[in-house]
């Protein structure tokens, strides 16, 4: 008979705690929301697969799922108003932040888990 493996219940102790300063973001996304969000501590995907512009991550986003998805709109830019009964209307609805590229964001809060 052959050996099995036990598959952990966790993956705390596979990845190094260290392991999120080890690595350098050289090509980062651009934009006031993307700034206060990162600023913040958080870390974004490209949420097109979601139909949003950011997946929002208060960590790595291979050990996390996403908190929220992430929008940014010009002042004068007409908010589609099926993103916003979509979200109403989900089964699951999830957050989703606003922000315009003129608006002033207030200081974005460290977050670490």
């Amino acid at each position: 008979m052959d050996n099995f493996g036990v598959t952990p219940t966790s993956s705390r102790d596979l990845i190094p705690a260290d392991v999120d300063r080890e690595f350098e973001v050289s090509d980062t996304p651009e934009g006031p929301l993307a700034r206060y969000l990162q600023d913040g501590g958080y870390h974004t995907t490209p949420g097109l697969r979601f139909g949003s512009e950011y997946s929002v991550y208060p960590g790595d986003p291979l050990r996390f799922h996403a908190h929220f998805m992430a929008n940014q709109y010009d002042w004068d830019e007409e908010i589609p108003i099926l993103d916003i009964i979509e979200e109403v209307g989900s089964p699951r609805p999830s957050r989703r932040p606003l922000s315009s590229p003129g608006a002033i964001l207030p200081r974005a809060r460290r977050r670490r888990t």
